[in-house]
């Protein structure tokens, strides 16, 4: 099943994607097939094999299908460094 990634706790390993017809899955980071991926990013293309368990709709052996999307929205998120040695203007 094809899915985006909806949302993605890289400091806690899990996530949700939303499949083709609009239902949530959870996503566990020890589910991410690819190899030297631990986290996911919204927006990212997946693709998985949907499950259930008494807690819901999961996905397992997710696989990425946009990988430079992800590295690309992570970067645009870091926050940009004050300069050193410009004192600050703010009061």
């Amino acid at each position: 099943m094809r899915g985006k990634v909806i949302s993605f706790n890289r400091n806690r390993g899990f996530g949700f994607a939303s499949g083709p017809d609009g239902r949530s899955f959870f996503v566990h980071y020890t589910e991410l097939i690819d190899p030297g991926v631990t986290f996911l990013v919204e927006g990212q293309e997946v693709e998985f094999t949907p499950a259930s368990d008494p807690r819901g709709d999961r996905a397992t052996q997710v696989h990425l299908r946009s990988p430079r999307v992800g590295a690309q929205a992570f970067r645009t998120r870091r926050r940009k460094s004050r300069q050193r040695g410009a004192p600050s203007t703010d009061s």
